[in-house]
């Protein structure tokens, strides 16, 4: 026999409080390129050191992303479509 599903309020230890709220943030944008680019600019050095394993290429590609992502951004893209615009770029 296998036990059925688990409902809350029969042995279950999680409480309410633990309950995470969503929130839309689809009208944020950037206000800047800088801001976009401080924003984005570790997770893709990281990303470009996971792949090459040393520093001076890793900034190499790094810079060479943003400057070909500067053509395609425009300052009404949301955070999330920014991100996804560079890593699509990689």
């Amino acid at each position: 026999m296998t036990p059925g599903p688990r409902r809350w309020g029969t042995g279950d230890t999680r409480d309410a409080c633990s309950v995470v709220q969503l929130t839309s943030v689809e009208d944020a944008v950037y206000p800047d390129w800088e801001s976009a680019y401080t924003d984005n600019v570790r997770r893709l050095y990281r990303l470009m050191f996971s792949k090459v394993g040393n520093r001076p290429d890793a900034e190499d590609l790094t810079s060479e992303i943003f400057l070909n992502a500067v053509s395609g951004i425009n300052s009404e893209r949301s955070p999330q479509s920014v991100q996804s615009f560079i890593l699509l770029i990689v």
